[in-house]
């Protein structure tokens, strides 16, 4: 029992409640890291404030996505929680495959900007040759 708790505990430090992301993964691929992670993206009372906002506004005065997240919420489906998701996480990988395109696409011209001075160095080889 006290094993049981003491593992509770350590996920309430360690393990974002909302999205489940653990504190060494946030540490290790977001700039803010867990602790702002916690407090800022994923803070428990703005999920808590925000059902409490859908449960008292009309429902005829929500939008789209609050409707569709009141729908869901009623249903008692947890698909728009962000589970295992952060949206930095998921920004920083797009910033890096960008990154890594934008590489890939460097090599790419420097590769055919060889391929091009040779051909036309052997182009001007060969002129030389035919006039002389």
């Amino acid at each position: 029992m006290r094993e049981q708790a003491t593992d509770e505990h350590n996920d309430r430090i360690h393990i974002c409640f909302i999205c489940g992301l653990s504190l060494v993964q946030l540490d290790r691929d977001t700039d803010e890291g867990f602790v702002f992670h916690r407090e800022h993206d994923h803070n428990i009372w703005y999920y808590v404030y925000f059902l409490i906002y859908l449960d008292n506004k009309d429902k005829s005065d929500l939008n789209g996505v609050e409707s569709a997240i009141a729908e869901q919420v009623d249903n008692e489906e947890l698909s728009w929680f962000p589970i295992l998701k952060s949206l930095k996480i998921i920004k920083k990988q797009g910033k890096n495959n960008r990154s890594a395109t934008d590489a890939n696409k460097s090599e790419d011209l420097g590769l055919r900007m060889r391929l091009k001075y040779q051909a036309a160095d052997e182009s001007l080889k060969n002129l030389e040759s035919l006039l002389t």
